[in-house]
């Protein structure tokens, strides 16, 4: 697929709408008033206005590009608490490398499933355990 830049969608638009939403004649329209442009199909009129009418942006929306999320899974609950079990004076940072989870998550995860007790100038991480306090 062919990339425009952002001047050129407006155009593309802007015919369409000249052409009373008639992709056929926008077509004509557009490669008469932009010779030397890159020729859309058709369709593409439609598409354009379509997508400016249901997102309000002429930009393509990729929902699955850019970095990959790490959400609260079981697994990452798991490799957490695991690597706190081994080592409960641990800090988050060595947690987050080790499990090769952010520390953003790390410190999600820690206060849903360990109570956090201050031991002097050092934290400790014990392991909750709901038992305990019903």
């Amino acid at each position: 697929m062919a990339s425009y830049k952002h001047r050129e969608l407006a155009d593309v638009h802007l015919v369409y709408g000249m052409a009373n939403c008639n992709g056929r004649k926008a077509l004509r329209m557009y490669r008469q008033k932009y010779p030397s442009r890159k020729m859309p199909s058709r369709s593409f009129f439609a598409t354009i206005h379509r997508r400016l009418c249901e997102t309000g942006s002429l930009d393509v929306h990729k929902p699955d590009s850019g970095r990959q999320r790490i959400s609260q899974t079981v697994e990452a609950e798991e490799r957490v608490v695991q690597a706190l079990k081994r080592n409960p004076s641990t800090s988050i940072r060595v947690v987050s490398r080790e499990t090769h989870i952010p520390q953003t998550i790390v410190w999600r995860i820690t206060p849903l499933r360990l109570r956090i007790a201050v031991c002097g100038p050092q934290i400790s991480y014990a392991i909750f355990d709901p038992c305990l306090y019903e």
